[in-house]
């Protein structure tokens, strides 16, 4: 989920102007960049189209119009309408290139900006290397802009944000980004960020909620993260974007059931984008709560009227969970035979799905509750259930006894005991190393934050280093990228 949600978040990445040459952010157009940032598209679009007929020869208007038409796609998650749509990248480039004012410091932002924005939709749909020549392209295009207008702001939101992807490039890999003309570190990056999150207009609102999503998906300080959107939220809970992302972050962070009234009363209305995702949401909470009927309504909601495929299979396996957890067979295994047939493997969630049909194992049931019993942050479920536990039973099935051990790392360290976290981390770490499975690396990162909670730099260092060598899992790439970005923080040799 992590890798849509940031992708998601990503798409606030907007500018706020004032007035240059064909760069004119009029009140109509600022008035539609506040609405897209609340996820008001049907508004925000109606607002743009009158603009483009007043004045065709705003850039600004063609901008925001990428803008949303991107924010489409991403809501929709739907690869047909993005191969539909794609050619407008072209499109909107040229419409902001023509006639504009080149010694204007938003010449080379707005260019760079659409390119990251249809970069992120690419990468989405498995685009990578295009994506990936747009991220250099708008680089080298904020990179040069910064060189020539030091005091433009706006711009030091997408150069930090880039600054930190680079900086979480491990140190025996740097020399890959640098022969691409790629330059940047996680402080720089944060720096710039902050500076344009100062800001009191759209966007510094802006650069606000990407800062907070970098803190929870990149730098693991989602306390920080949950501190800003709760403010958010509670200024204005009409903004969708901002529910849905304070939504998120909580349940990302155990605090399921303070995630649950959020996702609830989420805004609706014409203007709104339509987000399946919230239905999809208020399942998980449901099953973590072991309200099991609850759970398959929103789920199967989800499947119905979600028009991407993304996290079908895993909706599909959520409710043979459901099923499987009241010892409902029959209803079951219909659901589980569906993960085969259903949607597409590309996100991780999706990708677990489909391997956990591969292997045709049925889950322990026991443990399963404790693992959504603890994800939702509902511990004292969780401690009942591993309480049914026996480990001696358990060790006649090497995986059951390797999850028993990461279980209870898990809730040990939502409970902030400590020493008994680090203790079942590396009894996880040692039975775990040899099997095809994510509790290793995950213990082996965890360990990494605890240690560096501590001090232990050289033992973080260690640790972090460690998940990367795990070769095969369900997570390699979300867990990867977190040991990453803490060993180029901590500066690890």
């Amino acid at each position: 989920m992590g890798k849509k949600i940031l992708l998601l978040g990503l798409i606030i990445l907007l500018l706020s102007a004032k007035s240059y040459g064909y760069f004119t952010m009029t009140p109509a157009l600022d008035m539609a960049h506040s609405q897209l940032l609340e996820l008001r598209i049907f508004s925000a679009q109606k607002i743009i189209q009158e603009e483009k007929i007043k004045q065709p020869e705003n850039s600004l208007c063609y901008y925001l119009e990428s803008y949303l038409m991107v924010t489409k796609i991403l809501l929709e998650d739907d690869k047909n309408l993005y191969e539909k749509l794609a050619k407008n990248e072209d499109y909107f480039l040229k419409k902001t290139a023509e006639d504009s004012d080149k010694n204007s410091p938003y010449y080379a932002f707005v260019r760079a900006e659409i390119k990251l924005q249809w970069a992120f939709v690419k990468t989405k749909f498995g685009d990578e290397i295009s994506a990936a020549w747009s991220m250099r392209q708008a680089y080298k295009l904020l990179s040069e802009n910064t060189r020539s207008f030091p005091d433009f702001l706006p711009q030091r939101k997408s150069l930090g944000m880039l600054q930190i992807l680079i900086g979480s490039v491990p140190e025996q890999y740097t020399w890959i980004v640098h022969t691409a003309g790629l330059y940047g570190d996680i402080k720089t990056g944060m720096t710039n960020m902050k500076a344009a999150s100062r800001l009191a207009d759209n966007f510094g609102e802006e650069a606000q909620l990407l800062t907070a999503l970098v803190q929870v998906y990149i730098l693991h300080q989602p306390q920080e993260a949950i501190a800003t959107l709760a403010a958010k939220y509670k200024a204005n809970s009409s903004n969708l974007l901002v529910c849905f992302l304070y939504g998120t972050v909580l349940c990302k962070n155990a605090q399921s059931e303070a995630a649950l009234p959020v996702f609830l009363n989420y805004p609706k209305g014409a203007d709104y984008g339509h987000l399946m995702t919230i239905s999809y949401m208020i399942g998980e909470i449901f099953l973590q709560k072991s309200q099991y009927e609850k759970a398959i309504t929103y789920y199967d909601f989800f499947i119905k009227k979600h028009k991407g495929i993304n996290y079908k299979k895993d909706a599909h396996y959520k409710i043979f969970l459901a099923y499987w957890l009241q010892n409902k067979r029959k209803e079951a295994q219909l659901y589980f035979d569906k993960i085969r047939t259903e949607g597409r493997s590309t996100v991780e969630a999706d990708r677990y799905a489909a391997q956990v049909y591969e292997q045709g194992a049925w889950p322990n049931p026991v443990l399963m509750h404790v693992r959504l019993a603890t994800d939702g942050g509902y511990h004292e479920q969780a401690q009942e259930a591993l309480k049914q536990l026996n480990t001696n039973i358990l060790s006649k099935n090497k995986k059951d006894l390797v999850e028993y051990f990461y279980r209870s790392a898990r809730l040990y360290h939502q409970t902030r005991d400590t020493a008994q976290a680090i203790y079942f981390y590396k009894q996880t770490v040692e039975q775990g190393k040899d099997l095809p499975y994510y509790f290793a690396a995950n213990s082996a990162l965890q360990l990494g934050y605890l240690y560096q909670a501590q001090g232990n730099a050289a033992a973080a260092c260690q640790s972090f280093e460690r998940t990367l060598a795990f070769r095969k899992h369900e997570y390699k790439n979300s867990l990867d990228n977190k040991a990453k970005a803490a060993i180029s923080a901590l500066n690890c040799r």
